[in-house]
């Protein structure tokens, strides 16, 4: 097979595998891979996290001649950023793409890698069925939203303990209840419906289909992200493309999607205090809301899918 095809690429992956770059199961799952005969006709082989079908996909790409690239979003490179099979991917790579600056100075930061490989490409959001913004809800509840996986780094336990002193001491003038929405699922969500105490203002909503994620953007009030570490948040240019004020933190990429007293409110992640008063300073003070949502939206036409895509290609057929 391919030690008497390739014997120079097989006995160098070999090596790699011995000196720890890559690991030895993926070594072997390469050989039910490139028997595919679609995978054999294919222009590139791309990963679209650095996870372990990144090393599958690069031992593939050395035995059927073809361009390796794969994507960092951020909480798989944070979680293995000190892996030292990360940077020998990036650099054998033709490209390797990453969602922010922050998380290219990051890797730059840490590991010595060859600049010249990394590419900031972002994943776009659908941007052609979003309307203007409506005008400040003044109802007696206001709904807050979180979207995303339920993991102790996204910050969703502070986001819990500001509802509930929010509730309790009621300090608040525009709203009479304060209600919060949790969509997504995740292994921290025992803990989190701990937290709750089955109050009747706290919403677990659990994996919803796109469709169905949509429509709460277009029924919340305010969106909020208090991540711990986040490589860009797509939920915020999500959440922005409704028209939502965004509250969030001042980690990772989130200030590359977020500006500060323009589009949303940021504050320092882990702190229940800062964020309790962003979203209190939002509560009690409606113009400013009308501002943040109005900008929100209008940069979130940046972010248009269809962009993102042809920078893909384009960095495909260029490197």
């Amino acid at each position: 097979m391919a030690v008497v095809k390739t014997p120079i690429k097989y006995f160098s992956t070999l090596t790699e595998v011995a000196l720890g770059k890559v690991s030895f199961k993926y070594f072997l799952g390469y050989l039910w891979l490139t028997n595919i005969k679609s995978l054999k006709k294919c222009d590139l082989i791309y990963s679209h996290f650095f996870e372990a079908q990144t090393e599958i996909a690069y031992i593939c790409s050395k035995f059927l001649n073809k361009n390796f690239y794969f994507k960092i979003h951020g909480s798989d490179a944070f979680s293995r950023i000190n892996d030292p099979k990360l940077p020998f991917l990036v650099n054998k790579s033709n490209a390797c793409l990453v969602v922010s600056e922050a998380l290219k100075d990051c890797l730059s930061a840490i590991h010595t890698i060859d600049q010249s490989i990394i590419h900031v490409n972002f994943c776009g959001i659908n941007t052609n069925n979003t309307k203007p913004p409506t005008a400040t809800n003044q109802a007696a509840v206001i709904k807050l939203l979180y979207v995303g996986r339920l993991i102790e780094n996204k910050g969703i336990q502070f986001l819990i303990n500001c509802v509930h002193d929010m509730n309790k001491y009621h300090n608040f003038k525009s709203a009479d209840l304060v209600t919060l929405y949790i969509v997504g699922n995740g292994p921290y969500l025992p803990e989190l419906e701990l937290l709750s105490d089955n109050k009747e203002y706290i919403y677990f909503c659990g994996e919803q289909f796109n469709k169905d994620v949509m429509k709460y953007y277009e029924n919340a009030d305010i969106f909020i992200l208090p991540s711990l570490v986040e490589g860009r948040g797509t939920v915020l240019m999500e959440a922005m493309s409704f028209g939502l004020p965004i509250v969030s933190t001042c980690v990772g990429g989130i200030p590359e999607v977020v500006d500060h007293n323009i589009t949303g409110l940021l504050v320092k992640a882990g702190s229940t205090i800062e964020l309790s008063n962003a979203i209190l300073l939002l509560l009690n003070d409606s113009p400013l809301r009308e501002k943040l949502k109005n900008s929100a939206f209008e940069k979130s036409k940046s972010f248009n899918a269809q962009t993102k895509a042809e920078e893909l290609v384009y960095i495909f057929g260029n490197s």
